[in-house]
């Protein structure tokens, strides 16, 4: 249960990375 939870909250954490980087290249294009 403690392996498959960590790798969740990688998964999290990246996609929350990716989402940030999203919201900052929309910000320097407008």
């Amino acid at each position: 249960m403690g392996k498959y939870k960590k790798k969740s909250f990688i998964f999290i954490f990246i996609f929350i990375f990716i989402f940030i980087n999203l919201q900052v290249n929309n910000a320097k294009k407008s």
